[in-house]
């Protein structure tokens, strides 16, 4: 299986989060820290006293592994007791002192390693036998005293029991000093961090080779964490998916937490639309659909900023500077989520300098799109085909993308300012050699429902394309790329979204799709026919559901309300359509979605609110009045 790899999070959520865990009963694990008798060049300390809590799954009575090759037999498991595990390691160098003598136990389980060193070409091994778990999750760590060089290890199982991973480490003297201590997760195969974890594992034994074709390969420490007797989508641990379990993943939802008990599923420490999939996959049939979930009422300030939104556009009048001055306040202290959906994205002409030289294939670390992500899946050439394209995290997923066009380019604008201009630098196109049209096939779509993003952009400015989706997935839509040089030499580089069919920009996007597979064809009797690339974005949520609750409601719409002509705006702020402003075209999606009972709600009775714009109509028109009377000052 994939590696699943985990997040960052505060200082002050680690050590929350080790104080619970160690407090109360957690899984059981077993832990092996490297390095643990080497002081190193600074003299640290790395070997871990039995009641030293570390790790990310916080444990006591850590296996100390000493030298570069030796056997661990029967080592003990967090509460102290013997289990069947034996381990094996064969490395080339043992050392430590990252920082001297580190000031917690997680700084001393990462202050140790053992290493490749590139003495000859065959990889060091650990290998891990009599597992006495039937499930579990395996969590590797790794630091290097070099730090800021950043040594990297490629990680794989002889047996294939996870894909090979990539991570380079960003541990020094200054992180393993800390206290708190925080970990780093290497965010996907080929990123910067101290840890990763390989979930689901059966493997009763593991043979594990590390090394690296240009640095060191350190290798700190493993924890192997027993999950049998977990319900996948039970976040409260009764056994059983329900609403509770949602509630929590609701409440917790975008937010950076330490436990699966806050609604973390799937061990990347934070809660978002990957947990809310899985417990709706456990979940009884029906039991997400049927959710009609009332939230507590939406805070006053946000129903009166929303008036005071809601009156300047219908006056067209300034509000004033106090009627400012109040909304600036207590918009302060309020905190929209910032959505974040799994991503796939293709980015066409990534092989081709094209006419100036420019750059056109995204690194896996360049973030870039509309919806930002990395692992970009570069495209080259005018046919071909990708198969499991992988997605924002770097995990592959069922989709294959053909595409067969007649010309792949780049170079719209030399080599652009940032990883935005790349994507848009590159493209396939139609070219009128002949009358049939360029094709792309996207198969085995994992999402319920997405929204599909396509770019447009070409050196030559100006030209239009036609999008058809053979199955009627969404109406034919024309656009006219608005790309040029100055635009990918611009930092940040700003998206335009084309809504009606014919205008120009950078992109279209056709939301609320279900279909698992697309054929989309693409010509114009005139112009080449660009295509930059795509992205189809996981969408779980109906439109207009902004705070999140499976219910598009009055609560949303007071979200739109209170942000109204907001600009850089996120989905949390009420941005239904993505294009970073809260504007009408939110509440018409809001409108065209909502419930019977929002839209009755939309005119309500009379309240304070409406009575405080009478009274504030009232005294503009007595003022008015008073200016008109002779002999008035």
């Amino acid at each position: 299986m994939d590696p699943k790899t985990l997040s960052r999070f505060s200082p002050l959520a680690w050590s929350l989060a080790a104080a619970l865990l160690a407090s109360s009963t957690h899984a059981q694990s077993i832990g092996v820290t490297f390095g643990a008798d080497d002081a190193g060049s600074t003299g640290g300390n790395s070997a871990l006293a039995p009641a030293e809590v570390a790790g990310v799954i916080p444990q006591a009575n850590w296996n100390n592994a000493e030298g570069t090759t030796a056997t661990i037999t029967d080592a003990v498991d967090s509460a102290g007791a013997a289990s069947t595990l034996d381990v094996t390691w064969v490395a080339e160098e043992s050392w430590s002192g990252v920082g001297g003598t580190p000031a917690t136990p997680n700084g001393k389980l990462l202050n140790g390693w053992i290493s490749e060193n590139l003495t000859d070409a065959a990889p060091s091994t650990v290998t891990i036998s009599q597992i006495p778990y039937a499930q579990y999750d395996m969590i590797f760590y790794l630091a290097h005293d070099r730090g800021g060089a950043g040594e990297n290890t490629i990680f794989g199982e002889a047996g294939g029991a996870f894909a090979d991973f990539n991570a380079r480490e960003n541990v020094t003297g200054t992180t393993v000093a800390a206290d708190p201590f925080q970990f780093d997760a290497v965010p996907f195969s080929g990123g910067t961090g101290n840890f990763f974890v390989a979930t689901g594992l059966t493997n009763s034994s593991l043979s594990i080779e590390f090394g690296s074709a240009n640095d060191r390969a350190p290798f700190s420490g493993f924890q192997v964490v027993n999950t049998v007797g977990q319900v996948a989508g039970d976040v409260d641990g009764d056994g059983s998916v329900d609403l509770d379990d949602y509630n929590i993943i609701e409440s917790n939802m975008f937010q950076r937490v330490g436990m699966r008990s806050e609604g973390d599923l799937n061990y990347d420490l934070t809660v978002d639309f990957k947990d809310f999939r899985i417990w709706k996959a456990e979940a009884a049939p029906g039991l997400a659909a049927g959710l009609s979930i009332v939230p507590e009422p939406t805070a006053v300030c946000l129903v009166l900023i929303g008036g005071l939104g809601m009156f300047a556009s219908r006056s067209k009048r300034r509000l004033s500077a106090c009627s400012i001055a109040v909304a600036a306040v207590v918009v302060a202290g309020i905190s929209a989520p910032q959505v974040y959906a799994d991503s796939v994205g293709v980015n066409f002409g990534a092989d081709d300098a094209g006419g100036t030289g420019g750059l056109s294939s995204l690194a896996p670390t360049d973030v870039a799109g509309v919806v930002a992500q990395a692992n970009w899946n570069n495209a080259s050439g005018t046919g071909g085909t990708i198969t499991n394209a992988v997605d924002d995290s770097g995990t592959a997923t069922t989709i294959d993308v053909s595409w067969a066009a007649e010309e792949s380019w780049s170079g719209a604008g030399g080599t652009p300012a940032t990883s935005d201009g790349v994507l848009l630098n590159g493209w396939i196109s139609e070219n009128l050699t002949d009358e049939a049209p360029s094709t792309i096939t996207v198969s085995e779509i994992p999402y319920d429902k997405y929204d599909l993003f396509i770019y447009v952009a070409h050196d030559r400015g100006g030209e239009n394309n036609t999008f058809t989706e053979t199955g009627g997935a969404f109406t034919d839509f024309s656009i006219v790329e608005g790309v040029d040089g100055t635009l990918l030499g611009s930092n940040p580089l700003t998206f335009t979204e084309v809504t009606e069919s014919g205008g120009t920009g950078t992109h279209f996007v056709t939301r609320g799709l279900s279909q698992s597979s697309l054929a989309i064809e693409f010509i114009d009797d005139n112009n080449r026919s660009p295509v930059a690339g795509f992205q189809i974005v996981d969408n779980p949520f109906q439109l207009g559901d902004i705070n999140l609750d499976l219910v598009v409601d009055i609560d949303d719409l007071d979200i739109i309300r209170a942000n109204f002509f907001m600009t850089n705006a996120s989905p949390g702020d009420g941005d239904v359509n993505l294009d970073k402003r809260v504007d009408w075209t939110d509440f018409k999606l809001w409108k065209e979605n909502a419930t019977p009972a929002a839209l009755a709600a939309i005119v309500p009775e009379p309240h304070s609110l409406t009575l405080c714009a009478i009274s504030l109509l009232g005294l503009h028109r007595l003022g008015r009045s008073r200016q008109r009377q002779p002999g008035v000052s």
